[in-house]
């Protein structure tokens, strides 16, 4: 039968204030003259990431169909729930570390010495708050999911497409790790060009990603095949997005690689994404073969 559970009434309110955070301001920074270099503009989702409210969107909408069918009792769409929230609050973290970059780099023409004075203002306005109000509460759904995550006196699923599923879950992580040019993989974790906020919200998305993704498969039952499919849901639009650049400003998985301004995603990070989804459908597959039988 069906119950109301908390991850279901979190995920109304995380798509709600999705959808209000896709027409919200998000930052802004102004000046009182002309200055090269900083443009006077508020930034909504839009125009930080042509496609960062679809993902917003896409994770929310994700979460709550788990949720509501977790509320029948379905284990797996647990997992989808709890996979969709870890994928949310990554897509936050991402958000508003993209947003921070604007702001930084107009800090950073206000110390140069050789600029002559002038006032700047810099805002983060209600849709920053939304984004990361959305991103807690995808976390708290993630929490409650796990009172789906028994085994329900099923069999476990097949063990090596659960190995093979959680190593391609890493190659998506390690693809946009991939620094390009000369620069070495601690560019990933800091750089003078890139604000820490940046760093660190790009760092959670990809480790709830990694997190999700291979717990999921190594759980080895229904729950945890719901929980990686959950949790690639955003990183999948973020890939066909930047693949193709929707709207001429798409972000992929991680932003992009750090040392190029390319956004389009690394070949091994499409390897990765491809490769976890077959093996989602070949575990989904094997899976209702199994209960067929049982």
């Amino acid at each position: 039968g069906f119950r109301v559970r908390p991850a279901f009434v979190l995920a109304v309110l995380a798509l709600l204030a999705t959808l209000l955070a896709a027409v919200a301001d998000v930052s802004g920074v102004t000046t009182d003259r002309v200055v090269d270099g900083i443009p006077n503009q508020v930034f909504t989702l839009d125009s930080l990431g042509s496609n960062l409210a679809v993902a917003g969107f896409v994770g929310a909408a994700v979460m709550l169909i788990g949720a509501l069918l977790q509320c029948f009792g379905l284990r797996w769409g647990g997992g989808l729930t709890g996979g969709a929230g870890l994928a949310t609050a990554g897509w936050a973290s991402l958000t508003i570390g993209l947003a921070e970059i604007g702001l930084f780099r107009a800090q950073l023409v206000l110390d140069n010495p050789e600029v002559p004075p002038f006032t700047l203002t810099i805002t983060r306005d209600v849709g920053y708050f939304l984004v990361l109000g959305v991103g807690v509460i995808g976390i708290l759904v993630a929490l409650f999911s796990l009172v789906s995550s028994g085994r329900g006196g099923r069999p476990g699923l097949n063990p090596w497409v659960a190995a093979c599923g959680a190593l391609a879950s890493t190659i998506v992580v390690a693809g946009p790790l991939i620094p390009a040019g000369d620069f070495g993989f601690d560019v990933n974790f800091s750089n003078a060009a890139l604000p820490w906020q940046f760093y660190t919200g790009r760092t959670i998305h990809l480790a709830l990603l990694l997190l999700g993704g291979v717990i999921g498969f190594l759980l080895v039952r229904t729950y945890g095949l719901g929980l990686a499919a959950g949790t690639m849901c955003v990183a999948v639009w973020l890939w066909i997005s930047s693949l193709i650049d929707v709207g001429g400003r798409s972000f992929g998985i991680g932003g992009f690689n750090i040392g190029t301004a390319d956004t389009s995603p690394h070949a091994v990070t499409t390897v990765g994404v491809v490769a976890t989804v077959l093996f989602l459908l070949v575990a989904a597959v094997l899976a209702t073969l199994q209960n067929r039988r049982t």
